[in-house]
């Protein structure tokens, strides 16, 4: 996703990628084809799941480039609307509506939590460049699994791991760098 917002934010927005976020996202790039490619051996998987995955990341990177270039607007009342197509486009999967004990509860508690952080989301584009923010949203994606390894024992693999932990350690330099930079000026 950072290269996708890094390139339309070039494209759309004509801003310039800094040495520092080319580099942020050469290494995270790198920490992903790691994670990738432990996920290419397991025989679950296969070559779809990965394309829709980077069509995933290709039209959220440009959406970022999209609510920069809009920043006067709020991109927070469409917000809504966007969550409630996806949720339409995904219907025919799912099987809405089978509650037992506490999910009602919990899916609304997750709902309350998606829609406020797309909104921060939103926000974020409108301060810092749209590549900044998938980088930051990078972050999540490799925390979930480790979060899920320790909660519920689900054992991400070793490769996931060793990407995961490039991925990390890059956007906690890279922000560092930055912070410090900021500071000198």
């Amino acid at each position: 996703m950072p290269i996708f917002s890094a390139v339309s934010s070039r494209v759309i927005l004509n801003e310039k990628i800094s040495k520092r976020m080319l580099w942020t996202i050469i290494f995270a790039l790198t920490g992903v084809l790691l994670i990738s490619y432990g996920s290419s051996q397991d025989k679950s998987t296969s070559i779809y799941g990965d394309l829709c995955a980077v069509g995933c990341a290709a039209s959220y990177g440009i959406a970022l480039t999209y609510a920069r270039k809009s920043k006067a607007k709020s991109m927070i009342p469409v917000t809504p609307f966007a969550l409630f197509m996806s949720g339409i486009v995904f219907l025919p999967w799912a099987s809405p509506f089978i509650f037992e004990g506490l999910d009602a509860q919990y899916a609304l508690f997750h709902n309350l939590l998606i829609a406020a952080s797309t909104c921060l989301i939103v926000l974020g584009p409108r301060y810092i460049p749209s590549a900044e923010v998938a980088l930051l949203i990078l972050g999540e994606s490799i925390l979930a699994p480790i979060l899920i390894w320790l909660v519920i024992g689900e054992y991400p693999g070793t490769w996931a791991l060793i990407g995961g932990l490039i991925v990390l350690i890059t956007l906690f330099t890279s922000n560092l760098i930055a912070l410090i930079y900021q500071k000198t000026k």
